[in-house]
């Protein structure tokens, strides 16, 4: 199976989430924004940004990745590992996983994890200005196998985990 994405690296100014959030929606038509499945992971001072069709907007190039059951890739994921915690009475908060140096084990899409890294990420941390939503992150890095080709196609095109839609679950990866 061989997946054809766009990816544009895209200057960003500030750093709050939600005016980063603005930013790279801004790539994409505002009739379309809601069908349009992109993922983004700041790099420093630049998104990457990864679309399954190209932009009007701004120059973006073409990846293929071609996905094969039993192959290795070497993958890069930063994760939002907040869960949600039940108080009871209906209430509940957001808390980070105690065990986020596991959670890429226990979160696979169609993949198993060989060899991997994880680092907190502080500078990944925060709460968006409508307090709706708290995220904290994790960078982990290292070694899958494809064990089914659709399900890692799936999470490769639509990410995983949560907070997409502020620069997490994009899942970077290379044919070992």
């Amino acid at each position: 199976m061989i997946l054809e994405m766009y990816e544009i690296l895209f200057p960003i100014q500030g750093y709050d989430c939600d005016s980063i959030r603005r930013q790279v929606q801004s790539l994409i038509p505002n009739e379309t924004r809601d069908q349009a499945r992109m993922l983004y992971r700041l790099e420093g001072p630049v998104a990457r940004v990864r679309m399954p069709r190209p932009s009007n907007y701004a120059t973006s190039r073409m990846i293929q990745l071609s996905i094969r059951k039993k192959c290795r890739y070497m993958f890069s994921l930063r994760a939002n590992v907040i869960k949600r915690v039940s108080l009871g009475n209906g209430r509940s908060k957001r808390v980070p996983d105690q065990y986020w140096e596991g959670w890429m084990l226990r979160h696979q899409y169609g993949f198993e994890v060989h060899d991997f890294r994880s680092r907190f990420s502080p500078e990944c941390y925060g709460e968006t200005s409508d307090k709706f939503m708290t995220y904290l992150g994790v960078d982990y890095s290292g070694i899958l196998e494809c064990v089914d080709e659709l399900g890692l196609a799936n999470a490769v095109l639509s990410g995983i985990g949560r907070a997409k839609c502020y620069g997490f679950g994009l899942l970077l990866e290379e044919l070992i």
